[in-house]
């Protein structure tokens, strides 16, 4: 199971010993399918950005090799039917993980499990659903859930566990989109760096020193320390070969 995990974490799931229990199947499901919609998010954001793009196509790397076809598989588990016992079992720690809904009448849920039972839910999705409901912090005015909320979050969860194959399959035509983006993105920002080398040479070389500080405002140090550095060298490249500097066009 811990070599399922590659997208959510940078590190397997670990047991935290005896006394915790084991991240289930379902959870640790929830968590890459949940990456793999926040990585397709990202690609329209990043487009403009070398960095974030560079580091978008970096993450996404494990959906380009078998890790696709693992994933996709562990989601075809996780969208099995859950059985009524299931069922049960996500709803009793539903609501008697809420001093308040404990309160409530068995009635209720005997329906909660009736409304949430037509759906026919999948493992993974019943158990998603409740366990969010379960963790998540809730309003004071509403400390229980009703039964439309929980009834759309069992829906939620499992249009997107059954959403998530298909993205997958879709990923390498939008990793290879984003590499030719981040390659254009580079071009140019190799260009820019060459037109602003030589606006910063065109200064050193037309203003007397005093005038220096001044004129290069605005310029980065690390490049006007690069274009001198590329300047001196030059200069005594010309002083050890003088017949270079009328070979040289450009110096």
């Amino acid at each position: 199971m811990s070599n399922i995990v590659r997208l959510a974490t940078s590190r397997p799931v670990q047991s935290r010993g005896p006394e915790y229990p084991s991240p289930t199947h379902a959870s640790v499901i929830e968590a890459e399918v949940s990456a793999v919609f926040q990585l397709n998010s990202e690609f329209y954001s990043a487009r403009h950005d070398e960095q974030r793009l560079t580091s978008l196509i970096a993450r996404c790397q494990p959906l380009l090799g078998p890790y696709a076809g693992e994933l996709k598989r562990e989601i075809a588990k996780a969208l099995q039917p859950a059985t009524v016992d299931e069922i049960r079992k996500h709803i009793v720690l539903l609501l008697y993980s809420n001093p308040r809904a404990q309160r409530l009448t068995e009635s209720f849920g005997d329906l909660v499990e009736s409304d949430v039972g037509a759906l026919e839910p999948s493992k993974g999705a019943i158990e998603a659903a409740c366990r969010h409901l379960r963790t998540n912090p809730r309003p004071e005015f509403k400390p229980v859930p009703d039964i439309p909320e929980i009834v759309d979050m069992v829906k939620m969860k499992q249009g997107s566990f059954e959403r998530a194959a298909d993205l997958i399959d879709r990923m390498p035509a939008k990793i290879e989109e984003a590499t030719k983006q981040l390659d254009e993105l580079k071009r140019y920002s190799a260009l820019q760096r060459d037109r602003t080398k030589n606006q910063i040479r065109r200064v050193l070389q037309d203003h007397p020193s005093a005038d220096e500080s001044f004129a290069l405002r605005g310029y980065s140090r690390s490049l006007i320390d690069e274009v001198r550095s590329e300047m001196i060298a030059e200069r005594e490249l010309a002083a050890r070969n003088p017949a270079s500097v009328s070979e040289n066009p450009l110096a």
